[in-house]
């Protein structure tokens, strides 16, 4: 019976004290539930950093052990990112020599400093978008943070036995640089039996773009405004724009720009949303942070299911990089244009929702998951 470790040593200054809510928000916990629907067998550890408790909490939800630990603040209190709990590391220490450690945020100066608790055990790492320091510091800036994290990346991937990279551009520089890990694409998947376009979804004439997110500039969200306002002059479009707040630094463009606007957003909305638009785009400048290290990310891959065309250069991180004519466009030479070709030629997009499945669907994505920790435990078996 395998036991797996998820450890998210990063402590959020705004953290949520509703130890429940606080939890159960985060990817850890979103992956056990998962990982026990498919395989009941397993037994899952879940320990989060929380920065508003004193002692050590354990709270058992759904079959699950969530460890909340206490954090040192002060000088050792970096930031939000980079803190450090003598609590977490006093149960790594503790855990079962054959148990999987799955880090969900590898090049942090706590992950740093516990490395030689990964040794000989089996360690496996995923990223969500921060990437190796590396491409880090090419991608985000360089920093004193970064720097120092680069400098120790050759130690930490030492470590490490196999690799869930969060974007094509992070998979590839592993695969040139550390040919000795297993690396492979995250996908991060959905549950397809839960979004399903319905029979009675309305017709119009209007051509509704969707998109949905914060209202920010490094989403590209400027781009889709300006794309919009020229493709108007052409055809009945109707903007769709979900998931921003009023303190996003383009609410106010997006609320003069867009048809239907809405700050706050739930899995209703969004599927009520998705069930009516023609076109999702997630408009991602070119060369951009959210292009080269943000993945593919989980809106296009639920409007996909509803077998909408998706435009977006997060396409780059298509596993299948073949197909992606058959599931939308990049914003290759820009958005208006890639747009445009969509509008014209919308009606042939009719195996979407098909391919995605194939390669997203939640009982995929875990049985790979699973797959990869059995071939990190069997290095110790």
């Amino acid at each position: 019976m395998m036991k797996i470790y998820q450890i998210n040593p990063v402590c959020p200054i705004n953290a949520d004290d509703d130890l429940e809510k606080f939890f159960t928000a985060g990817w850890a916990y979103e992956f056990s539930i998962k990982i026990l629907k498919y395989y009941p067998l397993i037994i899952i550890e879940n320990h989060f950093l929380h920065p508003n408790i004193k002692k050590k909490i354990i709270i058992n939800k759904n079959g699950i052990n969530n460890v909340l630990h206490p954090t040192l603040k002060g000088k050792l209190h970096y930031n939000d990112v980079d803190v450090f709990s003598v609590s977490l590391y006093r149960d790594i220490q503790q855990f079962d020599q054959a148990g999987v450690i799955i880090n969900h945020r590898p090049f942090t100066f706590m992950s740093m400093y516990c490395n030689h608790l990964f040794n000989s055990r089996p360690y496996v790492v995923q990223t969500h978008g921060e990437g190796i320091p590396s491409l880090a510091k090419k991608y985000l800036g360089k920093n004193i943070r970064n720097s120092i994290l680069s400098i120790l990346e050759k130690y930490s991937m030492s470590k490490i036995d196999f690799y869930l990279a969060g974007s094509v551009i992070e998979r590839d520089y592993i695969r040139k640089c550390y040919p000795h890990i297993n690396v492979e694409l995250f996908k991060g998947g959905i549950c397809f039996n839960e979004f399903v376009k319905s029979d009675t979804a309305p017709s119009s004439s209007e051509i509704k773009i969707l998109y949905i997110g914060k209202f920010y500039r490094a989403k590209g969200v400027d781009l889709l405004i300006e794309a919009v306002k020229e493709l108007k002059q052409i055809y009945p479009i109707k903007l769709i724009c979900i998931g921003g707040e009023k303190s996003d630094e383009l609410y106010d463009i997006v609320l003069e720009n867009a048809d239907i606007i809405s700050t706050r957003t739930n899995k209703e909305k969004v599927c009520a949303m998705l069930n009516i638009a023609d076109i999702y785009v997630l408009p991602t400048p070119q060369g951009g942070k959210v292009m080269n290290l943000g993945g593919i990310g989980t809106a296009p891959i639920e409007a996909m299911a509803y077998n909408v065309p998706v435009v977006s250069n997060n396409l780059i991180h298509f596993p299948n990089p073949s197909q992606i004519p058959n599931i939308g466009s990049m914003g290759i030479p820009n958005y208006t244009i890639a747009i445009r070709s969509i509008i014209e030629h919308r009606h042939a997009y009719k195996n979407i929702r098909e391919i995605a499945k194939n390669l997203f669907d939640d009982e995929i994505v875990i049985s790979n998951l699973i797959n990869y920790c059995k071939i990190a435990h069997e290095k110790y078996v």
